[in-house]
């Protein structure tokens, strides 16, 4: 983004063909000012299901980069996959 704005989550969508490859069992969310240095501020595992999810921050954050870090893939492959991030903003 081009400048900081003030988060408070994020909504994952996974893939919506059928297809249950890349799909996240578990992941964090980690966010940064600059690019180089990476806060982890959420952690998220989910069951196998392939509609939306929500993450919510602890607290809210100001970033102005955000990654999602996959940690694991319900099938334990060495990929993932998301098809929509929606940036749930603080007011």
């Amino acid at each position: 983004m081009q400048r900081p704005v003030a988060l408070k989550g994020l909504r994952l969508v996974p893939r919506q063909d059928g297809n249950p490859n890349g799909q996240l069992a578990e992941c964090e969310i980690q966010v940064s000012d600059d690019g180089k240095v990476w806060e982890t501020v959420a952690r998220q595992s989910w069951d196998n299901r392939a509609v939306e999810g929500e993450i919510t921050f602890a607290e809210p954050r100001e970033a102005r980069f955000i990654r999602v870090v996959a940690l694991r893939e319900i099938r334990n492959r060495p990929f993932a996959s998301i098809a929509e991030v929606e940036l749930i903003l603080n007011p």
